[in-house]
């Protein structure tokens, strides 16, 4: 399993390529090739595939440790009240 310390550099890296991919979609746009921009589009929409994946692999209180969240809260479940 990934370790909790390099999650925000994953996330980071999927940040980079998706912004890479729209600068290429952009380019490509204004060249009007039609063809490599809907590769860049279909790019985007796999790393946004991809993105949405991996976090879906890590409970919510592994992730909260990287959010500011009161250590009271820490082991409250989402959408859980505690009152």
């Amino acid at each position: 399993m990934v370790q909790n310390t390099k999650i925000p550099d994953i996330l980071a890296s999927f940040d980079e390529a998706m912004a890479a991919s729209e600068r290429l979609r952009d380019t490509f746009a204004r060249m009007g090739e039609t063809n490599l921009q809907e590769v860049a589009e279909r790019n985007i929409a796999s790393i946004t595939d991809a993105r949405t994946s991996f976090l879906s692999v890590f409970q919510p209180r592994e992730l909260r440790r990287h959010v500011d969240v009161h250590p009271a809260d820490e082991d409250l479940e989402p959408g859980v009240c505690d009152e």
